[in-house]
């Protein structure tokens, strides 16, 4: 039984592991998710589902846990 196939749009379909998106393009939707959560930038359409968490940039508390993983994500991929 294979997976049934996902919806287009959605935050798996940033992948990186079967190359889908490449280092810059990770680096510009780390950079476009980060503008959303802690400036309150207007939420870019290619973040897909996770433009619904545009709302903790007013959550001061949590902008620091939705984050933390996309930071590690941009350490890593400067890193290479």
């Amino acid at each position: 039984m294979g997976a049934s196939p996902r919806p287009p749009g959605r935050a798996h379909d940033l992948s990186l592991a079967d190359e889908r998106t490449d280092q810059p393009q990770a680096l510009e939707l780390t950079r476009k998710f980060k503008a959303m959560i802690v400036e309150g930038a207007e939420p870019a359409p290619e973040l897909g589902d996770l433009r619904a968490l545009a709302g903790v940039h007013k959550l001061h508390a949590r902008v620091k846990c939705a984050t933390l993983a996309w930071n590690t994500l941009e350490e890593a991929l400067k890193g290479q």
